[in-house]
């Protein structure tokens, strides 16, 4: 009898029905999701920006990316206390959080209703800005145990500081970088505007560098269950 069948099918299969849920919710919410957030931000003067695939999304396609199952923002990290009260204000809920190891790097995810959005915080580095994210340890079966530090590998990633511009995206008042060819190419290389459906991190970008864990380790919570 194959136990790895036995303990890993079951898993696969919640995986599945978990994203498939997010993205059935994300499709229904994600306008308002998208409008709650900004206008939460915007108010108290926060200069916020799209990012990774939303970013794309809006460059590429005018919209959503159809795999897309949640929004990912970036800011400023020293703009983290005021997005915090901001958004818990109107009403979201901090469900995850990542630091990295007496660093002060920090990753965020907000839900509202039943859909969530990224928030990276960045930091300038000479003449790049860089932020973090997180990977979990490969032994992890899930990648999070209720209010309880699970250990992650910290992902360095640089895009060039071209400043950030307002712009228009799905009726909402954003913003996104100046110059965004230069800043998509550092996430996705020169084809970008060429669906990849194939595209891998660990493959295709070189603006990503992953440290090993004893080199940088990096911690998750999950602070509440969500979709």
């Amino acid at each position: 009898m194959n136990i790895k069948k036995i303990v890993f099918f079951p898993l696969y299969l919640v995986k599945k029905w978990r994203i498939n849920k997010q993205r059935h919710f994300f499709e229904t919410e994600r306008i308002e999701l998208l409008h709650r957030f900004a206008d939460a931000l915007n108010e108290a003067g926060i200069v916020f920006w799209l990012e990774f695939g939303t970013l794309l999304g809006y460059y590429r396609e005018h919209g959503f990316i159809a795999h897309d199952c949640d929004i990912d923002t970036g800011t400023y990290l020293n703009n983290r206390d005021i997005v915090y009260k901001s958004l818990t204000d109107a009403g979201f809920e901090l469900v995850r959080e990542y630091h990295v190891v007496d660093d002060g790097g920090i990753e965020e995810c907000y839900q509202y209703k039943h859909t969530t959005i990224d928030v990276f915080y960045f930091r300038k580095d000479g003449n790049v800005l860089f932020c973090n994210s997180f990977v979990p340890m490969k032994h992890m079966f899930l990648p999070f145990y209720r209010n309880v530090k699970c250990p992650f590998q910290v992902k360095r990633i640089e895009v060039p500081d071209t400043g950030y511009q307002k712009a228009v995206f799905q009726g909402c008042q954003v913003y996104v970088p100046s110059d965004c060819d230069k800043y998509l190419i550092a996430h996705y290389g020169p084809s970008f505007m060429v669906p990849n459906p194939d595209y891998n991190w660990k493959k295709d970008s070189t603006n990503i560098k992953l440290y090993p864990f004893e080199e940088k380790p990096g911690f998750g919570i999950l602070k509440s269950l969500y979709f």
